[in-house]
């Protein structure tokens, strides 16, 4: 004999029955008793935080995205209790920025805790155009800054493009401070 049980009603479980045809012995369980003996507990449908007070009466604090559910019970991918529904998700990818950062979908070499390619997007410094941030170059071993300025030194030279360099005094280029 297979029989299933939940924390449903008679009623609940009469109509989930007829209409999946469902041909087993349901029983029902809304105290929750023989879940309890087994280990087995849900939160009840309107108390997904288990606090003891309806849904409903929290969403005045703790709704964020004003979608009815407490934010506690919504998806958090990094533990923040920000649910990811209420989090910056730049690139429009569904993940929010820091996750996308954290499990390196996205880098951020800049460590501002935004994804380059939205860097990138909002006009970030690439003088190059090889799709990374002129800070990122310079932090890698590819691209030097000889003179500290935040931009590599082919594009301080003008060696960009075409690959030809334009003239420049090595006044203008160290800067006429030093």
């Amino acid at each position: 004999m297979v029989l299933g049980a939940s924390f449903d009603t008679v009623e609940e479980q009469k109509a989930f029955a007829d209409k999946e045809d469902f041909p087993f012995l349901l029983l029902s369980d809304p105290e929750r008793t023989v879940g309890e003996l087994y280990g087995v507990t849900r939160a009840p449908d309107n108390d997904c935080n288990l606090s003891g007070v309806p849904d409903e009466c929290e969403l005045d604090q703790n709704d964020c995205d004003q979608n009815g559910v407490p934010d506690e019970c919504q998806p958090d991918c990094d533990g923040d209790l920000i649910p990811d529904s209420c989090e910056t998700d730049c690139n429009v990818n569904g993940v929010p920025d820091d996750c996308d950062i954290a499990k390196g979908s996205s880098e951020d070499c800049d460590a501002n805790g935004v994804p380059d390619e939205c860097d990138l997007a909002d006009g970030g410094a690439d003088c190059n155009g090889n799709g990374v941030l002129d800070v990122c170059d310079i932090q890698g071993d590819d691209f030097d800054d000889c003179n500290a300025n935040g931009v590599p030194d082919e594009c301080d030279l003008g060696l960009v493009g075409g690959g030809e360099a334009i003239a420049v005094s090595f006044e203008d280029f160290l800067g006429s401070d030093q």
